[in-house]
């Protein structure tokens, strides 16, 4: 649930971000445009209709470009011929999900090993406990000590119920654990143990949360560079694939939102 929240809270500043670049883009050419245009030298006709506010046409290109590197970092880069800073975010890419890969491989790895742990030195029957569970189990020297907190608690919740004149919903016993539940720990050396390896499990999890990070960061500022530097002009047939001997295949992509599509193409060039 943290995870999710968090990738929930990424995501939304990572538009937030996004929309920043584009409202900025559109700023930077509405500013160029009126430095360019000539001022008038008659009075200007309050009749005639003044022209919509709105991203301009380059812009949209450039937005519609760059949409490409927030899906894939370098594809735009690698469209418009920028091929070494093409080069440079799928080598982060690449790197980014490695990273994520193994973070996740190696928690689930080392979460199996504590909970092996507890089962051969605590006395845990069973794996089938949330979170919660294993953590009292790294808190407490064993059930019984876990099971004393708990009644104290609901001993002062069920004297609150009682002075509020309300009925009493509390037991004793609720949330106590016993059975194949119930765990000892045979030293304080395994007891320490444990911690440790349950730490390092939590920690390789933290990690490939972060990673998520890097990788939303990484599709931010390849959407940047390529909205600021633009699509190629000089290369309006598409993207060029393979080039040799006069010989050209090409693929043409519409990043359309409505209608999308991607043509290949194979030609000479005279």
């Amino acid at each position: 649930m943290r995870s999710r929240r968090s990738l929930v809270c990424l995501l939304a500043c990572t538009l937030l971000v996004v929309a920043g670049e584009v409202r900025a883009q559109s700023g930077r050419l509405e500013y160029e445009m009126r430095r360019a245009a000539p001022r008038p030298l008659a009075q200007v006709d309050e009749a005639a209709p003044k022209p919509a506010v709105g991203l301009s046409g380059e812009t949209l290109d450039r937005v519609r470009h760059g949409l490409f590197s927030l899906v894939l970092p370098g594809w735009s880069q690698y469209r418009a011929g920028h091929r070494t800073r093409a080069i440079l975010f799928a080598s982060a890419e690449v790197a980014i999900w490695g990273t994520w890969i193994f973070s996740e491989a190696q928690g689930n790895y080392r979460k199996d090993r504590y909970r092996d742990f507890a089962e051969n030195f605590a006395g845990v029957g069973s794996r089938d406990h949330g979170d919660d569970y294993w953590r009292a189990v790294g808190l407490y020297r064993s059930s019984e000590d876990y099971n004393e907190i708990i009644r104290r608690d609901n001993r002062v919740a069920r004297e609150e119920q009682e002075a509020a004149g309300g009925p009493v919903t509390i037991g004793l016993d609720d949330g106590t654990v016993g059975g194949s539940d119930a765990w000892f720990w045979t030293s304080e050396r395994r007891f320490d143990e444990y911690g440790r390896l349950r730490s390092d499990s939590l920690s390789a999890f933290d990690r490939a949360d972060l990673v998520i990070v890097f990788a939303i960061v990484n599709r931010v500022i390849a959407f940047a560079d390529a909205v600021r530097s633009g699509p190629r002009v000089d290369d309006e047939d598409g993207l060029s694939l393979l080039e040799a001997k006069g010989l050209r295949l090409a693929v043409d992509v519409e990043g359309s939102v409505r209608r999308p599509s991607a043509s290949l193409s194979v030609g000479r060039r005279f």
